[in-house]
């Protein structure tokens, strides 16, 4: 499979899950017409056209080559030899060749043999036992499914493993949200006592899961393995500093009557984000998190011109010269030094990537989380 190849599948693939959702939507609406299903439909329909014609436009482009960057890049002789070390369980010294590296060339390796199935790696990906826990981000539930839901589903069909998503809201605060978690995975655990959870979470959804796991400490340290987060602003982002979002806390103190409906980010989320609050909160209850679980994080870059259309707009909007990917910037998307966690580092992609709608390669990322966790014996 090429790229041509690809863009085609995800074509494909957008073009008959949004024919399933919306038709799904108009014998709903027929059934019961009522206005909360009218916005539904709209949502699903607006979704939908942002989906294909993304999914369009990618295709269109991996056939003229206009703006395609070309993803299957060739392994060289010292990079496959690092390779061979983490198929064989062989040692690496990381001071010598950093892991950010090494989790960088592995996801390279993966997306080269997606992209290539007749390619015979070196890499094996191995078959995980822990259920995922998919918890996504700001928003997340204006696009349909839960952040890297589309690449979890079709790993799941290869590998065999289970995945969850449970209902958070993408625009309340972290306290709501780790009761939901909280809630739900103690539920999901009564009706599967033998399984372990691993949480992968995107965005703001990490910092949830962090709030939920200092909360919930004796649960996680007896049901959880890890939490891997994905452009998650640890220590919080300075954007809700940003003028504009000023304007819309200074619009959240007049009386409810004067606003009404206008919840577009909640301040408890916006507090939520803060780098005041999330990096003071950080750093007085880092110690009270479970100890016997890991902790993993990848930071997300991109260009302008890489970034899906809405990260265009954001980089306009909130304009830095610092790498970022959109939203959250890369220095902020790294649990600190004082914190035993994993960092993997930084890889290329907008804050976007795990969107049902996006054309990003997500089983080449959570793949590559698979291999070098288990090379590094957190799972």
């Amino acid at each position: 499979m090429n790229s041509v190849s690809h863009s085609k599948k995800l074509l494909k693939e957008a073009l008959n899950t949004s024919y399933d959702d919306l038709s799904q939507e108009v014998e709903n609406i027929l059934k019961d017409p009522t206005p909360l299903l009218f916005f539904s439909a709209t949502k699903k329909v607006a979704g939908a056209f942002a989906w294909t014609s993304n999914a369009l436009f990618t295709c269109v482009a991996s056939h003229t080559k206009v703006g395609l960057k070309k993803h299957s890049e060739v392994i060289n002789k010292d990079e496959l030899e690092i390779l061979k070390k983490v198929a064989t369980n062989k040692a690496i010294d990381f001071d010598e060749i950093p892991l950010e590296q090494v989790f960088k060339l592995v996801q390279k390796e993966m997306v080269y043999s997606r992209l290539n199935p007749r390619h015979k790696s070196v890499l094996k990906c191995p078959k995980i036992k822990p259920t995922i826990v998919l918890v996504g981000g700001v928003f997340n539930e204006l696009f349909n499914s839960a952040s890297f839901e589309r690449g979890t589903k079709t790993l799941q069909k290869k590998h065999g493993f289970n995945y969850f998503v449970p209902k958070i809201h993408g625009t309340k605060g972290v306290k709501i949200n780790a009761q939901l978690l909280a809630e739900q995975l103690s539920e999901y655990m009564k009706d599967h006592p033998h399984e372990k959870l691993w949480i992968l979470a995107h965005s703001k959804g990490g910092l949830d899961s962090l709030h939920f796991l200092k909360n919930n400490k004796n649960f996680a340290e007896k049901h959880i393995v890890g939490l891997s987060t994905i452009a998650t602003p640890i220590l919080g982002t300075a954007h809700t500093e940003h003028l504009f979002l000023k304007a819309i806390r200074f619009l959240h103190s007049f009386p409810k009557k004067v606003v009404k409906g206008l919840d577009i980010i909640a301040e408890d989320t916006q507090n939520s984000l803060s780098k005041k609050y999330s990096e003071g909160w950080f750093k007085k209850n880092h110690k009270e998190l479970p100890q016997n679980i890991f902790y993993s994080a990848v930071a997300l870059e991109a260009q302008w011109n890489e970034s899906h259309l809405w990260m265009m707009l954001t980089k306009m909007l909130f304009y830095t010269n610092k790498p970022n990917d959109g939203i959250v910037l890369v220095e902020q998307a790294r649990f600190p030094d004082y914190f035993p966690a994993i960092n993997f580092g930084v890889i290329k992609g907008h804050h976007l990537i795990g969107a049902r709608s996006s054309t990003y390669i997500q089983e080449a990322l959570i793949e590559a989380h698979f291999v070098m966790l288990t090379y590094l014996k957190a799972i």
